[in-house]
């Protein structure tokens, strides 16, 4: 395979996407070796072909630093192969669906209207401390099932988590794991999930479907519903709030 030594995406702009540079690599080899030891992969057909085929293109370490071992339950999605990705991935998607975001449009909307309300006028703002990383974090308390009075607490949380050492090291300076490394956030969230499930009619969402939803005779346990609700916090806020800044 002929590959593209040094390619690096945004090496030349600053930190903006390189489109001629990429355009460039799609027109020759097609995959490039980047400076970090991650490979890029700038054709359709590529990257099609790594997906479908695990065992030469594992998931295996995830975004983890090299060398970092984690336990099988609390494996975030993206670091699992199959079986496991596809179990995990089964009972997941059996949770997030369409319905569970359409109804959140209105709660959406108001809460992005009464973030534009308070920018103050007259002069310039950075959108991302007050509108694009406050959305996300709230959005995605909403959907998850936290109440409105610990939705400060959850975005704190969050932000916490994304920006930590868990999120490549399993750990922090507080301890191994995200019960170790994040208490009080792991906590929260195991305590939200044993309360639904002794509850007789519990709330309707996610954390609810989590909890309920059974695939071929499995469901998820309290581990990997707490670091798939992890996952969905990092996956969710980190890119819907550099998505949101960006348009």
């Amino acid at each position: 395979m002929t590959t593209t030594r040094g390619f690096d995406p945004y090496g030349r702009t600053g930190g903006v996407p390189d489109y001629a540079s990429m355009a460039e690599l799609r027109r020759g080899a097609g995959i490039a070796k980047l400076p970090s030891g991650f490979w890029y992969l700038a054709r359709y057909e590529d990257c099609r072909r790594a997906f479908l085929d695990p065992r030469t293109f594992s998931n295996e370490g995830g975004m983890r630093a090299p060398g970092v071992v984690v336990p099988r339950e609390e494996r975030m999605i993206n670091e699992m192969d199959p079986p496991d990705h596809t179990r995990v991935r089964r009972l997941e998607q059996e949770t997030l669906n369409q319905t569970n975001f359409r109804t959140l449009e209105p709660a959406i909307r108001k809460l992005t209207e009464e973030l534009l309300d308070a920018l103050p006028r007259g002069r310039a703002v950075d959108l991302v401390p007050a509108l694009t990383a406050p959305v996300p974090s709230v959005v995605t308390a909403l959907l998850v099932g936290i109440p409105p009075e610990d939705h400060p607490r959850f975005r704190a949380w969050s932000e916490e988590v994304c920006s930590g050492e868990w999120v490549t090291h399993n750990r922090t300076a507080r301890g191994e794991g995200l019960h170790g490394g994040h208490p009080e956030f792991a906590a929260y969230i195991d305590a939200a999930v044993a309360a639904r499930r002794g509850a007789a009619d519990p709330p309707d969402d996610l954390m609810t479907h989590m909890v309920r939803t059974e695939s071929g005779g499995e469901r998820m346990s309290d581990t990997e519903i707490r670091i798939a609700l992890a996952h969905l916090i990092i996956a969710g806020n980190e890119t819907t709030a550099n998505l949101l800044a960006n348009l």
